[in-house]
């Protein structure tokens, strides 16, 4: 359902084209990083509290609670996988990893199969601050930009920003519908089309075909 009152958590990354230190050999990689240890691990644990009773304070995750993560990006988000810290991290709250070829062609990657990226780019063109906007967002936002001070842009480039992003949750409400979600899934095999429950042998012999 819609969150009426705007109380669900997000996140709006910007990224400084420097923002690598001795660290950090690209930005890639930064980000990749940052996004695992601020959304997925905290994401994965709360549907494993949530959901299956799980206690953090345990410290353990068991065999039945372990999570298989996809990753399908290019050679940065490799080398972040490979840190020491993001393995260490991975041993401790269950993680496998599952790192697909970042060259493959589109009929093998889920993401790629969707509708979503598509009509994602054309309804960015085609929303607006007029048609299709949270105002509670868009104040919640500002008042976030102008507290922390994290962005230093004058105002008449910050409203434009703030303008967009405040149109993001009705643009991705209409696009981001389960059937486009999982027409990914299916079209990869991952989801036989009757049961939604099983692979499809089959489906993924035909991403073979079509890359052949």
């Amino acid at each position: 359902g819609s969150n009426v009152m705007q109380e669900g958590h997000g996140y709006i990354a910007l990224v400084r084209r420097n923002a690598m230190d001795s660290k950090w050999d690209s930005v890639e990689k930064r980000l990749f990083t940052e996004y695992q240890k601020r959304v997925y691990y905290p994401f994965v644990n709360a549907i494993r509290e949530t959901d299956y009773g799980w206690v953090p304070e345990s410290g353990v995750v068991p065999e039945w609670l372990k999570c298989a993560a996809w990753c399908d990006g290019c050679q940065p988000q490799l080398n972040a996988l490979m840190d020491e810290e993001i393995q260490t991290l991975d041993r401790k709250y269950g993680i496998e990893r599952a790192k697909h070829g970042a060259a493959a062609s589109a009929v093998q990657q889920m993401a790629d199969l969707m509708s979503i990226f598509r009509r994602l780019k054309m309804e960015a063109r085609l929303q607006t601050a007029r048609n299709n906007y949270s105002e509670s967002l868009r104040l919640k936002m500002e008042k976030f930009f102008r507290e922390t001070d994290i962005c230093q842009l004058e105002d008449r480039k910050l409203k434009p920003i703030l303008d967009h992003l405040a149109c993001i949750p009705g643009i991705l409400t209409k696009i981001a519908d389960g059937k486009s979600v999982i027409e990914g899934f299916v079209k990869a095999g991952i989801l036989d089309r009757e049961s939604m429950g099983w692979p499809d042998l089959y489906a993924m012999l035909d991403t073979c075909q079509v890359n052949a």
